[in-house]
């Protein structure tokens, strides 16, 4: 009669169910306006996820816990829009990047905690600036 397939084997849960209740913190993108800095205190495993937490203290005492870039270190502080810093780790908007950077962790809307290039080691790169927006590459290779 045949076998079942891996698809109708999934069914509800069981070694195919998703850690996601075992997560230690959302990964927030801030949406802030002015200008902010804050310290990597800790850079976490989270179970979930292929990409490690790290967790920021601003400079106004507020805790952040963002998606750890490759090569963010503990202690290293982070700049958030300020345009005039880029350095790995510093959260911009992408009208403030120039041409050939490699980016992680991309929002399609603002606020919606990032939907692009999220995963451990992956990236996307700004190609340039049209009258629509900006182009990327994204790590399919679709523009």
């Amino acid at each position: 009669m045949g076998k079942r397939i891996r698809a109708q084997r999934r069914g509800r849960g069981g070694i195919f169910e998703a850690n996601t209740h075992k997560s230690k913190a959302p990964n927030v993108m801030p949406t802030f306006n002015v200008e902010k800095e804050g310290k990597v205190l800790d850079i976490v495993h989270n179970p979930g996820r292929g990409t490690p937490l790290a967790k920021l203290k601003l400079t106004d005492g507020q805790l952040l816990n963002i998606a750890a870039p490759e090569g963010l270190i503990l202690g290293q502080t982070v700049h958030i829009n300020n345009p005039n810093s880029l350095n790995i780790g510093n959260i911009l908007s992408l009208k403030n990047i120039p041409s050939g950077t490699q980016i992680c962790n991309i929002e399609l809307q603002p606020g919606d905690g990032g939907t692009f290039a999220r995963s451990s080691g992956s990236f996307a790169q700004i190609i340039g600036e049209t009258s629509s927006g900006i182009e990327l590459k994204l790590p399919s290779g679709k523009i």
